[in-house]
């Protein structure tokens, strides 16, 4: 298998996944990895407007993919189930209305709240 360019964990995580799990369909998956894998994150990167979280998402859909690829591998619709994967993951990873945003243990509250003193 080709080398992925990422310095991303969980990217290389996927790709460990792949490799200690080959089977037959192996080859086959990978090319479908590569023939998706720049849309899925264009897919979610539409839903978290940040590219480390799309790719998060893509690839949390790939490896999801990637387990159940002999029950998906034949099947027609087969992308659009990455797809609509990833589409969740990157719901999924958005903040949540009325979530506690981290504050800064240190430092003037002033910087945070745009005001000075």
């Amino acid at each position: 298998m080709a080398a992925l360019v990422s310095t991303d964990p969980a990217t290389i995580r996927l790709v460990e996944v792949m490799e200690t799990n080959r089977r037959d369909s192996a080859d086959d998956f990978d090319s479908f990895f590569r023939g998706v894998f720049a849309k899925t994150v264009a897919v979610a990167q539409r839903i978290t407007g940040e590219r480390a979280s799309a790719e998060d998402a893509a690839v949390e859909a790939l490896a999801k993919a990637h387990v159940r690829w002999k029950r998906i591998a034949g099947q027609p619709w087969r992308e659009a189930w990455v797809y609509k994967v990833a589409v969740n993951e990157a719901i999924r990873k958005l903040p949540r209305p009325g979530a506690a945003v981290p504050v800064p243990a240190a430092g003037d509250p002033a910087e945070y709240v745009g005001t000075s003193t």
